[in-house]
């Protein structure tokens, strides 16, 4: 009964916490704009603004009230908290930031019921809008263990301020352990004011071997996807997001295609996520590339590709630990990638490839004219990058993440 008694005060505070600051920066600013307002929107917006202590249930008792005075939905008992939306939104126009707050506990609700169900004891979340939604789930379903892993940079956050604010000022002070795949994840982590005791680091990690078995020689390779010999290819392994720095890559290759002539080729994997393919096709006949530009979208023989390739490129804007560079390094390429996120880690400058800045279209050309000028595409090839695969060996195994991950559940 203590134990129970702590929990359900703590989820109190949880939630007093959250009302108050949605009442802070979401409800005092609309009511200073509806102060002159009509009597309707008034009455509309009544069960919204009591009392911070006032019952949920006697929320709900008014709001229901108001819409059925309104005739606007008849069937809110039946439908739950997604009608609750569509009959405030339908009426008012919240800010979208309301709606998707909403949303959250919408979807948070099912997956409580679930985990009590369940007899879930640990809740893990990826990405940020797990965050938000694990983090309600676990409160709603009595203060399960909380666990957050972080695998991008924290650039989101200045688009969803909303997001970022829920995170540091809430989420970060009540989530029991967080993963970061990279030191760059942990800088971001601190930053954010998550206490250093709650950080662990379990880089990514990749089957090595079943990676290796998967590659075929270089000469088969080129073979098997009409390539020839003599070309230098280039790999870019990434799906087409904005943010992947496809636009800057074709800015560079076209100005190195003036001293290459014909012989290269790029190849472009990965699925177009936004509808990219259509502007990056329209740049490559602008740019004379279509002959040596190719996009063959989401594939699964990835070993067999980057085993015909002679350099590996990575130009995004912002990464974690991508894992396109690992599987790079186990197939022996240099890399040329820009040093966002935790590529650092990963290349090492001047030894295992190039680091460059992001979005720099000049550093990229030069970068990748001087390693075409190492040799001809077999001599580029021959150049294994032993650090590279001592690191991978190190660090990346796949078997090397299972300890680590086991490290972490001996700690939590």
């Amino acid at each position: 009964w203590p134990l129970l008694q702590a929990k359900l005060s703590a989820l109190r505070r949880l939630v007093r916490r959250i009302f108050q600051q949605i009442s802070q920066h979401i409800w005092a600013p609309l009511a200073a704009k509806l102060k002159a307002g009509r009597r309707r929107i008034r009455r509309i917006l009544e069960p919204i603004f009591l009392p911070l202590w006032a019952p949920v249930a006697a929320r709900l008792s008014v709001l229901r009230q108001v819409v059925r005075r309104l005739n606007w939905l008849r069937s809110l008992p039946k439908l739950g908290f997604s009608a609750l939306r569509r009959a405030i939104t339908t009426g008012i126009k919240l800010p979208r930031t309301v709606v998707y707050l909403l949303e959250i506990v919408r979807i948070a609700r099912p997956i409580a019921l679930y985990i009590r169900s369940s007899e879930v004891d640990v809740v893990h979340t990826i990405l940020p809008n797990s965050y938000l939604v694990g983090a309600c789930a676990a409160a709603l379903a009595g203060g399960r263990p909380l666990l957050m892993s972080r695998l991008s940079l924290n650039l989101y956050q200045q688009e969803h301020k909303l997001v970022g604010f829920i995170e540091r000022r809430i989420l970060h002070r009540t989530v029991d352990a967080v993963i970061g795949n990279s030191d760059a994840m942990l800088r971001d982590l601190r930053s954010e004011g998550v206490n250093r005791s709650k950080l662990h680091l379990v880089y990514n990690g990749i089957d090595v071997r079943g990676f290796a078995n998967e590659m075929v020689d270089h000469a088969t390779a080129r073979r098997l996807l009409g390539i020839s010999n003599g070309a230098i290819v280039f790999t870019v392994v990434a799906n087409l997001h904005p943010y992947k720095g496809h636009r800057d890559l074709l800015h560079a290759l076209a100005a190195l295609s003036r001293t290459w002539g014909s012989d290269w080729l790029c190849l472009f994997v990965g699925k177009d996520v936004h509808d990219c393919l259509p502007e990056l096709k329209r740049l490559c006949l602008e740019y004379g590339l279509s002959r040596n530009v190719e996009f063959l979208g989401p594939r699964t023989d990835i070993p067999a590709i980057l085993s015909a390739s002679d350099i590996h490129i990575s130009a995004s804007h912002q990464e974690g630990l991508p894992n396109n560079i690992i599987e790079a390094m186990c197939a022996r390429l240099p890399v040329v990638a820009t040093a966002v996120g935790g590529v650092p880690e990963l290349v090492v400058h001047g030894q295992t490839g190039y680091l460059l800045p992001p979005q720099d279209v000049d550093r990229m050309t030069a970068s990748s004219r001087a390693r075409t000028r190492a040799g001809p595409a077999k001599g580029i090839r021959r150049s294994r990058l032993c650090q590279g695969d001592l690191a991978l060996q190190h660090r990346y195994q796949r078997g090397r993440v299972r300890i680590d991950l086991c490290r972490f559940g001996q700690h939590i």
